[in-house]
């Protein structure tokens, strides 16, 4: 006569090299996906105020990226004091 087995547990599938958390993995796409849409060849070509679409792009990439991820670091920031949100 044979016993049952227990199942053993079996431990989950590493997820990665570090938690991040979904909110910087949007931001994160989001950027890649405006960097590359500005490179597309008819961006270079497109003009808007005499001047290329890639110009436009680029410069708010540059000026709206530090400003978002730094807001990003001031509400986690916020949430680990304790603070509202």
């Amino acid at each position: 006569m044979t016993t049952p087995e227990t199942p053993q547990k079996v431990a989950p599938p590493p997820r990665g090299f570090f938690p991040m958390p979904r909110a910087d993995l949007l931001f994160l796409v989001l950027i890649l996906a405006f960097a590359v849409i500005g490179l597309l060849p008819w961006a270079r070509e497109a003009e808007a105020g005499g001047v290329a679409l890639l110009g436009w792009m680029m410069a708010a990439l540059m000026v709206l990226s530090p400003a978002i991820a730094l807001g990003r670091i001031l509400l986690a920031r916020r949430r680990r004091r304790g603070g509202r949100p």
